[in-house]
């Protein structure tokens, strides 16, 4: 029962996708002479099936069977660029923090130096009463918008590159297409550009107006 999910795939079906899978090589197509794929099984298995005690013995019974071939289990295959992509978002993730950390700085060096263009004004509305939260709230609500803007252009530079390499690649019959330019990011990951621009935003403005806030001015 754990093995019902089947299909016949012929050898006019298995040459058919070596054609539209690779349909940049036509003249390895022509050169043939003949068809050498041989006709399969397909067979699909849940994780539950693959996971059991009796997996590993019901493959080795397949293969045992006469008229048997081959038996190709692809699922190790996947489990081992499961665990390339994980370590490719650790990296990223990885990367992605650094970037955040230095965005921060940079909107932090930027909010300080709007902070001292505009100190009279900051000055004057202390003088006249104005609370700290008055006198912060301008500089949070601009690093908060640099952090949106920030991580709205980056899923615009994505989206475009990811475009541009779309058409790079060719027909959307080739096979690296299929496997890499199928959708963009999930929405998940789109947001979490957003939200790690609006992070950086805050934490940029909040260590600059740590210590600046602080200051009392004296008149003179």
């Amino acid at each position: 029962p754990e093995l019902a999910q089947r299909t016949l795939v012929s050898r006019e079906e298995a040459m058919a996708r070596f054609t539209s899978h690779f349909s940049n090589l036509p003249g390895i197509v022509d050169e043939l002479g003949e068809n050498p794929f041989p006709a399969s099984i397909e067979i699909t298995v849940s994780e539950a099936t693959v996971q059991s005690p009796d997996f590993d013995e019901q493959i080795a019974a397949l293969m045992r069977q006469r008229g048997v071939d081959d038996v190709q289990f692809d699922w190790r295959w996947i489990a081992r660029l499961r665990q390339l992509v994980h370590i490719i978002n650790v990296v990223g993730g990885v990367a992605g923090g650094i970037l955040t950390l230095a965005a921060a700085f940079t909107i932090a060096s930027v909010i300080r130096l709007t902070m001292v263009l505009y100190r009279e004004e900051i000055d004057i509305m202390r003088l006249v009463g104005a609370t700290e939260k008055i006198v912060r709230g301008p500089f949070l609500a601009e690093g908060f918008l640099q952090g949106v803007i920030g991580g709205l252009l980056a899923i615009g530079l994505l989206f475009a590159g990811f475009e541009g390499a779309k058409r790079l690649v060719g027909p959307s019959t080739t096979l690296i297409w299929n496997f890499l330019f199928v959708t963009f990011l999930p929405w998940y990951k789109s947001a979490a550009l957003v939200a790690g621009g609006i992070a950086a935003g805050m934490v940029g403005t909040w260590l600059s107006l740590r210590d600046y806030s602080e200051e009392t001015p004296v008149p003179e």
